[in-house]
């Protein structure tokens, strides 16, 4: 608790600032006019966050999961190496996390999540986290928030050639191509990624058997890869661009270790096919966004033990349009459509199942002057022709001091997420009758953000949230044998989320610290008839979560020291049992080597660098050390 409340007087008072040379030098420059909103705050009265592209580049070989886990206050449900991973925003399910591409929901159908451990890090140039009330500027149904990953152009003329390979523990062997061919007004970039890996690292296994002994992880073997084509063309007032995503992932999965496994195992094969175009234009202070996407998913599951061969095939068809105008310097109006139609064939459904959901998004955001902000949004959802009850968000935000970019923040919104067509049609266990979710969520929070000298940047912010969910879908034992959902509970999530950035950059020496804390209580309310689950903390859930980085980069050398704790979390409802805590360092360096147009970047990543034995999921070891070596080639003219 003393290290907690030390945190927080750090976050809020680094506030102070060093003597700034002034510059008396004047040149005069003709007057440029500029057309905007004066918005107190870049986010609004919401909690946005980003990725830094330094961290990017750093995983530019990993994938999605290793982002988010490493430099965000998201909880990660991973089963190992080459196994499913899920986040958990404020304490809500993997269910509750919308995941956008470009803004365009990709989460299943089916499962209403997604695996972001199939998304390489290398196929990403930006990732923007929406945390509560503030997804619904995206989409419905991310009663916990929204990961936003986007490709953006380079609007630079000539051309560029990268080539990553590694190598690494565990018979890994991973590489990425990309190439950038472009002009001022044109440009286009393919990007090829493959990953294969045997994740057959030993572990301590202290379950089968009364005394632990070191095992070996099997049948848990990956293939995976993928391949992505962008086009951008820019015109006068207008950029169009089309993106087409491919990828095939083929893995065994590893048995818990409470089962035997032996003879023929458990495999999965998830593959997709996604396009996107979208058209935007500026007109005048009228900004027109129009998009068409078509996506196609296949994911096949085998278990000759249980007799098991589940066949599912999913269509999903797209289209999203919307208007943003501002008719004057401190009112921004925005409206957007988004129609999404489902078709969904699968094995373990009767029949073929069509599905189809509309929502209509309005947002007004007014600033008084530049001292404050507010902002009113309103959503409604159709789905399948049947109108929800509307949804909205509102907020302030408050800068309190002229000359500081500082912002005091407040928001409260309601936020719904229609079952998934697995809770309404699986076969044995669905339910149509079930009822749509959803929750309310309130939240404070201050921001922060400038320097204490020239060369020493900061930004930090401090968040109290409340999150209640009416309506939740669980999936329990019914009185048939087999598992089916229903609306059987309230869930309440409530905690603290604290950040600290700070930059030190001169000509050669540039040093990063970074830091994230989340402490979420998550808590059933009202549990069926008996109640006897109240209060109880959710599965997999840790109340106390922080991410700590330095980065250090002089001349061409640069490092990274990543320490990630993760708290206790329980395993069961009655809160008996539970997984200790964990905590886990990881270290990046290399070197960057430059000869005219070409340049090399040798890099060595140690993950687990203490080799703690850990788990994320009951009974699914994870890998103790291990190491990746890449080198990558780029040519650049």
């Amino acid at each position: 608790m003393r290290a907690l409340v030390l945190y927080i007087v750090l976050i809020t008072s680094v506030a102070t600032y060093g003597q700034i040379s002034s510059i008396k030098d004047t040149i005069r420059i003709n007057e440029v006019v500029v057309k905007g909103s004066l918005l107190s705050s870049a986010s609004g009265a919401f909690k946005l966050t980003g990725v830094d592209s330094s961290v990017l580049s750093e995983c530019n070989l990993g994938n999605l999961s290793e982002i988010i886990s490493y430099n965000t206050p998201v909880f990660i449900k991973s089963y190992g190496s080459g196994g499913t991973a899920t986040t958990s925003f404020r304490g809500t399910g993997a269910g509750h996390t919308q995941l956008a591409w470009n803004g365009i929901n990709i989460n299943s159908p089916m499962l209403g999540q997604a695996d972001i451990s199939l998304i390489p890090a290398g196929f990403l140039d930006d990732v923007r986290i929406y945390y509560g009330g503030a997804s619904m500027s995206l989409n419905c149904g991310g009663l916990g928030g929204i990961i936003n990953i986007e490709t953006k152009p380079d609007w630079k003329k000539g051309s560029n050639l990268s080539v990553d390979l590694g190598a690494g523990s565990f018979d890994r062997y991973t590489g990425m191509i990309k190439v950038r061919e472009g002009v001022n007004n044109f440009q286009s970039v393919t990007k090829a990624y493959f990953h294969s890996a045997e994740n057959d690292f030993r572990f301590l296994n202290t379950v089968s058997n009364n005394d632990p002994f070191y095992d070996r992880r099997s049948n848990a073997q990956v293939n995976q890869m993928a391949f992505q084509q962008e086009i951008y063309l820019r015109g006068a007032k207008s950029v169009t661009s089309a993106r087409i995503w491919y990828q095939s992932s083929k893995r065994n999965l590893p048995a818990s270790l409470l089962v035997q496994q032996a003879g023929e195992t458990e495999s999965q094969l998830d593959e997709f096919f996604r396009t996107m175009i979208n058209y935007n234009r500026y007109k005048g202070n009228k900004d027109y966004d129009i998009s068409v996407s078509w996506f196609s998913d296949r994911l096949d599951y085998f278990n000759p033990v249980a007799s098991i061969d589940s066949r599912n095939h999913s269509n999903t068809l797209i289209a999203r349009g919307g208007i943003e105008a501002i008719p004057g310097r401190k009112t921004q109006l925005k409206i957007f459509l988004n129609n999404e139609l489902n078709s969904v064939k699968s094995v373990n459904y009767s029949n073929l199942k069509l599905r189809n959901v509309s929502t209509i998004t309005a947002s007004v955001r007014r600033a008084f002057g530049d001292k404050a902000g507010a902002m009113v949004m309103i959503q409604q959802i159709i789905n399948n022709r049947h109108l929800l009850i509307p949804d909205f968000s509102s907020g302030i935000d408050i800068r309190p001091v002229n000359d500081r970019e500082y912002y005091l923040k407040f928001n409260f919104s309601r936020n719904s997420k229609v079952p998934t067509l697995n809770d309404l049609y699986w076969n044995p266990g669905g339910n149509p009758d079930l009822k749509n979710e959803h929750s309310y969520t309130g939240e404070v929070s201050w921001e922060m953000k400038g320097n204490i000298s020239i060369p020493l940047e900061y930004s930090g912010e401090l968040t109290l949230y409340s999150n209640n969910i009416r309506d939740l879908i669980q999936w329990s034992p019914s009185q048939f044998s087999y598992w089916s959902p229903s609306n059987i509970s309230n869930v309440k999530t409530s905690g603290l989320e604290a950040g600290l950035n700070m930059t030190f950059k001169t000509n050669i020496l540039t040093i990063k610290f970074n830091s994230q804390y989340a402490l979420t209580d998550a808590h059933i309310i009202k549990s069926g008839d008996t109640g006897y689950l109240s209060d109880k903390q959710l599965v997999y859930v840790p109340q106390n979560q922080l991410n700590t980085g330095i980065r250090v980069s002089y001349k061409n050398i640069y490092s990274s020291w990543i320490t990630c704790f993760t708290g206790r979390r329980f395993i069961t409802v009655d809160n008996s049992q539970y997984l200790h805590s964990c905590t886990l360092n990881n270290f990046i360096t290399g070197t960057r080597i430059k000869s005219g147009k070409n340049s090399f970047d040798i890099n060595l990543k140690i993950d687990n660098i203490f080799g703690v034995n850990y788990q994320t999921i009951a009974y699914h070891p994870m890998p103790g050390r291990s190491f990746l070596f890449s080198v990558t080639y780029n040519l650049i003219r």
